[in-house]
């Protein structure tokens, strides 16, 4: 029998509480075991992190040593370079004592220099030329030492997380462009010197093949084998909340039919839906709680609550991260109008909506915009498009965004 799981909503979970997803894992191990690097696409919001953190436990339990970094909160360069050596550090394989000490003290030096730069003049740019002596100071060694732990005995896996989010920030500093491409092509450096005997997988939020191929930089990840991971099947959806029920003492099992209405409400399969409605579920006051708790009338009622600004207001913040003022104000025009109905809107339909908003543009140039924020917003879990409409992958997302923005 299983272990008890606990509803965890939003972060990466693993072990006991990590549920399906065996076929994905059966892939993933086997295609790191067999040497590959590893790229796994999926939209946000789908357990990505998930399944890395359960490889990474399940390999760690087989003698596997594993290093894990998140980087999205690196501010530049340095910052990236020091969490990249302190995973190293705090993970169970060993660096060169006197090698390590060395990349500390550049790391502190290229933080000076960049933080020196950016207190400088106003309208000074930040030249990759100018730094390139201390990044190399600093990245050179370290990519001697990962090469110097693939050659060892050990198996270790790399795991990055959240690198397209860095990248985006990176890219509105001085001379972003070529700075991204630095750490691109830097990173593709070392896992070719790596080879086939220390594996990476990367994965985000934000799609790094969508990323990449927006800005010309395709050829710094073609060393990478893409995985897909996708929506829980309605069984492994089933099962979950059977799971979530037996857990809570109140409940012991939950109704067929509050289960399947859970389902098609949720609509898009994913754990972190199905486990923000059960939370809902629970939560719901004695006081407000129907006499045959749990029942359809509560569905409805943790639907409502679900939907609301403090579960998926991240939805609405996160274009600011991903997109120019601009666009954003016209990924909002998109995701109102395809909200507005419920079966969605028409390519032709949206593509009037942005002329009606912009009637001095080029069409073609607005055109080239629509295609470019559809695949984002696809790539990124908000909308899908099927035979000709766009429409909200989530019923939960597309029932927010009206009550958040009054569509």
């Amino acid at each position: 029998m299983a272990e008890n799981i606990r509803n965890i909503t939003g972060n990466p979970v693993s072990g006991p509480d990590f549920h399906g997803r065996q076929s994905e894992l059966k892939s993933l191990r086997r295609t790191v075991e067999n040497g590959n690097h590893v790229l796994i696409l999926a939209p946000r919001r789908v357990g990505k992190s998930s399944v890395v953190a359960e490889i990474e436990r399940l390999l760690s339990e087989d003698g596997w040593k594993v290093v894990s970094v998140d980087v999205q909160h690196a501010e530049d360069e340095a910052g990236f370079l020091q969490l990249m050596y302190e995973a190293i550090d705090e993970s169970p394989v060993e660096l060169e004592k006197t090698t390590g000490e060395s990349i500390r003290s550049g790391i502190v030096k290229f933080r000076s220099m960049l933080r020196g730069f950016k207190a400088g003049a106003a309208g000074v740019k930040l030249e990759v030329a100018e730094n390139e002596s201390a990044w190399e100071e600093v990245a050179n060694p370290l990519r001697a030492q990962i090469k110097r732990l693939a050659k060892t005995n050990d198996r270790i896996l790399f795991a990055m997380d959240e690198l397209p989010i860095f990248l985006s920030s990176l890219l509105k500093q001085s001379n972003g462009n070529a700075r991204v491409q630095r750490i691109l092509n830097w990173l593709r450096s070392v896992r070719q010197a790596c080879g086939s005997r220390l594996p990476w997988v990367l994965c985000g939020s934000i799609g790094l093949d969508t990323f990449v191929k927006n800005h010309g930089l395709e050829g710094s990840i073609n060393d990478l084998t893409e995985m897909s991971v996708g929506a829980y099947s309605e069984d492994d959806a089933t099962q979950l909340l059977r799971r979530l029920a037996a857990a809570e003492s109140e409940f012991g099992e939950l109704p067929a039919e509050v289960i399947v209405d859970i389902l098609n409400r949720v609509g898009w399969l994913l754990p972190y839906y199905l486990q923000l409605m059960f939370h809902s579920l629970v939560s719901i006051a004695d006081a407000q709680r129907s006499r045959n708790f749990p029942s359809l009338e509560d569905v409805a009622t943790a639907y409502t609550a679900a939907a609301r600004t403090n579960n998926l207001g991240h939805w609405s913040s996160r274009l600011n991260d991903l997109l120019t003022p601009d666009e954003k104000r016209r990924a909002h025009l998109l995701l109102n109008r395809v909200a507005a109905a419920s079966d969605g809107s028409t390519r032709e339909e949206l593509l009037g909506a942005f002329a009606a908003a912009a009637p001095q543009a080029d069409v073609d140039e607005l055109q080239q915009q629509l295609r470019m924020l559809l695949k984002l917003l696809a790539d990124d879990g908000y909308v899908f498009e099927e035979v000709g409409r766009v429409r909200f992958r989530s019923f939960l997302l597309r029932d927010f965004w009206k009550q958040e923005f009054e569509v």
